[in-house]
């Protein structure tokens, strides 16, 4: 009688979500027998992980308090009075721009 031997086959790597969105995460990739082996080879890691979302999260923009008015800058006719805010946190890696 005959005696059929077969390697282990597996599917596609199925990808889980990413444990983070930024700032480095891991995913586990994960896969299954499709054809169990009979005397040939083994079958290889069903599953595996790696890093994802590599990428520096982005930092939006933090504006300070704004400042008191200034003095008036004529004393009649018509002025302008001013005040002001710096900036506490600058914008990093694609956050949202200051105001």
């Amino acid at each position: 009688h005959k005696v059929f031997i077969t390697d282990c086959q597996v599917s596609e790597w199925v990808v889980q979500e990413c444990s983070r969105s930024c700032a480095g995460g891991m995913r586990m990739l994960r896969r299954s027998i499709t054809v169990a082996p009979n005397g040939g080879a083994a079958c290889p890691p069903l599953q595996a992980q790696e890093e994802c979302n590599v990428q520096q999260c982005p930092v939006d923009c933090v504006l300070g308090m704004w400042s008191g008015w200034s003095s008036c800058s004529a004393k009649c006719g018509g002025g302008v009075r001013s005040r002001s805010r710096h900036i506490k946190v600058p914008t990093k890696h694609g956050g949202e721009p200051c105001g």
